[in-house]
């Protein structure tokens, strides 16, 4: 009797079966099924057409096991702790934005974790596995996190949303090429005629973004025969305030920059607050270029050129990725790399005639 019951059932289709083929979690299998919990329309009629196709019949006799009725998570881990600053309100606000759009189409929510807690002992897989946490999704990734590796180590998949694939070994990644993004604004300003260029860092070069743009920076310089200063270098750490400290610093140097890189749009701003107060004309006496293409940078006066980061669209791909890494571990996922691009609009003004000699170094 045991024999016929195994052989009845062994060819079922269950829950797991049809999550696995409509690309989505068994709990949004379940509330599909129950009509319990808002999903968009796309993907509940997903999960309706794919159960339909699989001949799958909800059995409302079995109760479902805690794994099918919790809600599957997400989690964004954050730099810092819940009382600082993040590094760019801008960034933070398209990627959670852009991650709970993507992870609400697979029936996931998004949680927040940040990397600075009290206790120098806390278990965050632990805390993940109680909150049903399913992966992790990196933002703004130091180069050696041990959190990161340690969730890694315990089985938890994990993509990373800025960076190169070469800086992160072992771990998926969706970004830009901060390194190129950093040589083509500094080509630009060379291009213009200048040769004095200042940098903003956008944060510690222990950041990898911070650390490609910088070096893009350099390798424009050397690109165009331009000697690196280090003077011109400041860290404008991704706040107004302290930009405009550190635009100060740099006007106050003998031979003060004719032209800024900035790291992010919100250190533009602070740095053309800084000139103004000094009376200077901004393209005129200054030419400023940002990164990140924020409201701001549409609103400034005079509009600011910058690099257009596309940070929503990195990370709806970067969830997209992470769930289906969930989904369907045994698929390794490919990085993917999104290029940035430069918007010209009025604060590096036009080419100088006068300037226009500056040219790439060419080998002999």
């Amino acid at each position: 009797m045991n024999m016929e019951k195994e052989s009845k059932h062994k060819g079922e289709v269950t829950i797991r079966d049809v999550a696995r083929e409509a690309g989505v979690a068994m709990s949004t299998v379940s509330y599909a099924m129950n009509g319990t919990a808002v999903l968009s329309e796309a993907t509940r009629a997903r999960v309706l057409r794919t159960a339909e196709r699989l001949g799958y019949h909800r059995r409302s006799s079995r109760k479902p096991s805690p794994e099918q009725d919790a809600i599957p998570l997400i989690a964004v881990l954050l730099p810092g702790g819940p009382g600082e600053p993040p590094l760019d309100y801008h960034y933070l606000a398209e990627t959670l934005r852009g991650a709970t759009e993507s992870a609400e189409d697979f029936g996931f929510l998004v949680t927040v974790l940040y990397e600075k807690v009290k206790n120098p002992k806390f278990d965050f897989a632990a805390l993940c596995r109680a909150r049903n946490v399913r992966g992790i999704l990196v933002p703004t990734p130091k180069i050696h996190d041990a959190i990161v590796n340690g969730l890694m180590a315990e089985g938890f998949p994990a993509v990373l949303c800025q960076g190169t694939p070469a800086a992160t070994p072992g771990m998926p990644t969706v970004g830009t090429d901060d390194e190129m993004g950093g040589f083509r604004a500094t080509e630009h300003l060379i291009i213009l005629g200048h040769t004095r260029i200042a940098m903003l860092l956008p944060g510690p070069v222990e950041i990898q973004f911070s650390a490609a743009r910088l070096a893009g920076y350099r390798r424009a310089l050397q690109t165009y025969g331009i000697p690196f200063d280090e003077s011109l270098v400041a860290d404008g750490a991704l706040l107004e305030d302290v930009a405009a400290k550190a635009m100060d610093a740099l006007l106050d140097l003998a031979d003060p920059p004719s032209a800024v890189f900035a790291g992010n749009d919100t250190q533009a701003i602070g740095a053309m607050k800084a000139a103004r107060g000094r009376g200077l004309d901004i393209p005129g006496n200054l030419a400023l270029i940002g990164f990140d293409d924020t409201t701001a940078a549409h609103q400034s006066v005079p509009p600011l050129t910058t690099m257009r980061y596309p940070d929503y669209r990195i990370a709806t791909e970067a969830a997209r990725m992470l769930i289906r890494k969930i989904l369907r571990p045994e698929i390794e996922p490919e990085s993917i790399v999104i290029p940035v691009e430069l918007v010209i609009r009025e604060s590096c003004g036009v080419r100088s005639t006068v300037r226009s000699r500056v040219g790439p170094v060419t080998a002999p």
